[in-house]
């Protein structure tokens, strides 16, 4: 009866403690969320972006070759033609940007919370939804947000093969 008595605390805390990271993940995206599509479509699209905007009409070979000389990726441009399907208005064309910011945000969360301890983690998820480069770039039909978010892939992919493999 005593060990069942002392084990039921130990159980609860840790579910607590892992209940708190995963609100307080859910909080900070939420928030993080929130601020990149508040006012999204509050200006009008700037002429890069309208330049940009321009080629998620054509067809996907073409848009790897309008892509290549405009030296960028084609990802972004075929993440813009599939939502181009959808709506062609200000909001949605800079809609992908702003999702890509809060995973963003959520990435560097998890990988600094594998760095370092939680609190510090969610420090620094705090200070990346408040950046104003942060959330101005995730407001823009640019490849700026996503090259963001990739990057931090690459960064969680590299800390878990590390990690994983004690290299």
């Amino acid at each position: 009866y005593k060990l069942i008595k002392t084990d039921m605390p130990n159980r609860f805390a840790k579910i607590t403690a892992n209940n708190y990271r995963i609100i307080s993940i859910l909080l900070l995206v939420g928030f993080a969320q929130i601020l990149r599509i508040h006012h999204l479509d509050h200006e009008s699209l700037w002429m890069d972006e309208i330049r940009q905007t321009s080629f998620y009409a054509n067809p996907l070979t073409e848009i790897i070759d309008n892509s290549a000389s405009q030296n960028q990726p084609p990802l972004d441009y075929w993440i813009g033609h599939i939502i181009n399907y959808c709506s062609t208005s200000d909001f949605a064309v800079r809609f992908p940007a702003a999702l890509f910011g809060t995973g963003s945000v959520f990435l560097l969360v998890m990988l600094m919370s594998r760095i370092s301890s939680w609190p510090v983690a969610c420090s620094f998820g705090i200070i990346s939804a408040l950046l104003p480069f942060n959330l101005y770039y995730s407001q823009e039909a640019r490849l700026y947000a996503i090259t963001v978010f990739l990057f931090l892939c690459i960064l969680w992919t590299l800390n878990w093969v590390l990690s994983s493999y004690r290299i």
